[in-house]
């Protein structure tokens, strides 16, 4: 018998409109999960999940009309992935009880609102053709790509520094000084903006770069990182330099980032290694790799405006489902800092002294 991690489920609810007589969906659940899905009219059904993938389902009305349509799994964050392929077909949706999503498509619907605020995973975003005036994506730090084209769309809330890394933004109402500022922030953080919808569910997940974290960080939060995990003087007897350092990468505003190609930074406390993704030519599966040799070109020789623009990524990659909370955003600020101090070309140019070792001091 399968053991029951938490009592806490994950829960998701649909309201479907009028004209709904045919419902398909595709989630992605983790394997083993049973998932069990309420279509509203009597009718339930239950599904274990076989594979850690995407699946569909299916179900045909009698009638078409209102129906209030809930998915329930036996276990928390384990429904990672949610699509909704009928077309027209749903009003309202409420995610707020899903909180493992890292997937949300909800493409050619009839939503006027939707809240994202329990969402803290999600990744991966596509609500274009729907009847959004406004969207708020404040508690989304995770979230690097985002349709919302075709919409009514007045306004998006965002942090001051957004992850954006790809968004489609045509056909809505946003102003032009909003269209700007969006495109700036993707260009910062080594994305674009496109003219076409782009968004499916295989579409992968991107992280957010070194410069999103430096920029949505405090000094005091990474000095406090940086005291936590300190191994040497480095930390003790550098504080200045460290801290000016830090004031001159935050203040990076218009740096054109030239991030590694095909590769990011996996941290893994005070280490920080250079890593590829690939696909095995065996199974086709995503491989991802560290590439050691290449950590010391790249921190120590590289611009800093090239490391910048990298996306960055921890080493015990918590997933939903480890029910553990998410490295704050100075964790990957201090990490890599204290990295690219030992860059000595970027030190001279800014004049900064070299961090001297010696004793450690309490």
């Amino acid at each position: 018998m399968k053991k029951k991690l938490n009592p806490i489920v994950d829960c998701l609810t649909l309201a479907t409109c009028q004209k709904c007589n045919d419902m398909v969906l595709q989630l992605k659940v983790m394997m083993n999960a049973i998932v069990t899905i309420d279509w509203g009219d009597g009718e339930t059904e239950s599904v274990k999940w076989k594979v850690d993938d995407w699946g569909q389902v299916r179900h045909s009305y009698q009638s078409p009309g209102y129906y209030c349509i809930t998915i329930k799994t036996d276990e928390e964050n384990v429904l990672t992935g949610f699509h909704i392929v009928s077309h027209k077909a749903i009003c309202s949706i409420d995610v707020s009880g899903c909180k493992g999503l890292t997937h949300l498509l909800c493409p050619n619907q009839m939503l006027k609102q939707m809240s994202l605020s329990k969402t803290e995973y999600l990744s991966v975003l596509d609500v274009h053709g729907n009847r959004l005036q406004r969207i708020n994506l404040r508690k989304n730090p995770l979230l690097t790509i985002v349709d919302c084209s075709n919409n009514p769309l007045q306004k998006i809330e965002a942090v001051k520094h957004p992850p954006f890394s790809l968004m489609c933004i045509r056909k809505t109402r946003l102003r032009t000084k909003a269209k700007r500022r969006f495109h700036e922030i993707v260009r910062l953080n080594a994305g674009r903006l496109l003219s076409e919808g782009f968004v499916n569910q295989l579409t992968e997940p991107l992280l957010p770069t070194l410069l999103f974290y430096i920029k949505n960080s405090t000094w005091e939060d990474v000095l406090a990182c940086l005291q936590q995990k300190n191994e040497d003087s480095k930390v003790n007897n550098n504080s200045t330099v460290l801290h000016r350092v830090y004031a001159l990468l935050k203040a990076y505003r218009h740096v054109t980032p030239c991030p590694y190609k095909n590769g990011f930074m996996w941290v893994r406390g005070t280490w920080v290694f250079i890593a590829h993704k690939f696909k095995t030519k065996r199974t086709g599966q995503i491989v991802e790799s560290s590439q050691a040799l290449e950590q010391e070109f790249y921190l120590y020789e590289r611009p800093w405006s090239m490391i910048l623009g990298t996306p960055v990524k921890a080493w015990d990659n918590r997933l939903p489902f480890m029910m553990l909370p998410q490295h704050p955003n100075a964790y990957y600020a201090a990490m890599c800092l204290y990295n690219m101090v030992n860059n000595e070309k970027e030190m001279k140019k800014h004049k900064i002294p070299k961090i001297v070792y010696g004793k450690e001091t309490f």
